[in-house]
This record gives structure tokens, sequence and C-alpha cells, in this order.
């Protein structure tokens, strides 16, 4: 048979008053104050409960000394710290372990934010050298350009310059045909006299 405690005893006394009182027909001058006064009448009258049941659990109840009901509520307490000290170190535990998650979390998004902001810099980088290769490019094709009609101007300048001097060599050496005898009698005259001295 299931023991109960005097607390569970105590904690139905009002069945308890009302099935004592239906038993035993108390008078409304009779009136119970005191759950313990049903146990204790119970105990010295010893009337037949018909149900065994509460009568067994009233009885055990009784049968404890004071030292034992201390005992237990002594038992009662150090059990429920036990168990409030037990939930206390899961719920740190929960804590401890939900705030360990919370913080690999919160690294591993930090992580990806710092490759995504590195990721934009090289994709700003990539995108500004692009930008002034094509500034230089066009700047240099500029450049290019003016020379290219420098070039061309300065081509054109040269070939002017050499049909006239072809045109100039031409005249001049339509003029010195008839005196190229006596040119080369005075060349060889000097030479000669080169050669003497």
């Amino acid at each position: 048979m299931k023991e109960h405690s005097f607390e569970w005893v105590l904690n139905y006394s009002f069945e308890i008053t009302f099935f004592v009182k239906s038993v035993f027909k108390f008078t409304n001058k009779f009136q119970i104050r005191y759950q313990g006064a049903v146990i204790l009448l119970i105990k010295e009258y010893e009337y037949s409960i018909t149900n065994k049941w509460f009568r067994n659990g009233l009885i055990r109840c009784m049968d404890e000394s004071p030292g034992d009901q201390a005992g237990h509520t002594l038992d009662r307490i150090m059990n429920a710290k036990e168990e409030a000290r037990r939930k206390w170190d899961e719920e740190r535990e929960n804590f401890e372990r939900s705030r360990r998650n919370h913080e690999v979390k919160m690294i591993d998004m930090e992580k990806s934010e710092v490759i995504r902001r590195e990721k934009e810099i090289r994709e700003m980088q990539e995108a500004h050298f692009k930008k002034k290769l094509e500034e230089y490019k066009i700047g240099h094709k500029v450049e290019e350009e003016k020379l290219e009609d420098e070039l061309v101007k300065e081509e054109d300048k040269l070939s002017e310059v050499k049909a006239s001097l072809e045109k100039k060599e031409w005249k001049a050496s339509k003029s010195l045909k008839p005196h190229v005898p006596q040119l080369l009698l005075h060349i060889q005259k000097t030479s000669i006299l080169l050669f003497q001295f």
C-alpha cells in the first residue's frame, strides 16, 4: 500500500472533516478547527471506517513522531534545495551552451561579413582600375592621334623638301654639264699640288 505523508493528509482535510462528521454524526456545537484533531479522534476511538486506504493513511501519519515529521520536512527542504540547484545548474548549462552557440553564430556572421566586404572592396578596386585604364587609354589615344597628325605633317614636309631638293639637283645637274670638264681639270691640279707638299 502506498504511504502518504502528513502533509498529504492535511491537504485533504476538508474531505476528512466531512467524512468524520458524516460517520460520527457530530452536532453543530462540535467544530473541528484543527486538521490534526480528526486524526487524534480516529486514533483515540478507533472507529471502524469503511475505507481501509483512508484509515491506513491517517493512522500511518499518526504513528510518525514529530521528530520524524521534522526529518521529513528537512529531507523535503534538502530535496527541494537539491532539485532547485540541479535545475539551476541545468539552466546555467543551457544558458552557457546557448551563449556559446550564439557567439559561434556571431563569429560566423562576422567572418561572412568580412568576406563579403573584402569581395566588395576587390570589385570596387577592379572597377576603379578598369575606369582608370579606360581613361588612360582615351587620354593616350588623344595624344597618339595628335602625335600621328604631327608625324603626318612632318612626313608631308619631308616629302616636299625632298621633292624640292630633287628639283634643285636636277636643275643644278643640267646647268653644270657644260662646265664639268673644267671642274675636273681644276680638281686634278689641286690634288697634284697636294701630293707635292
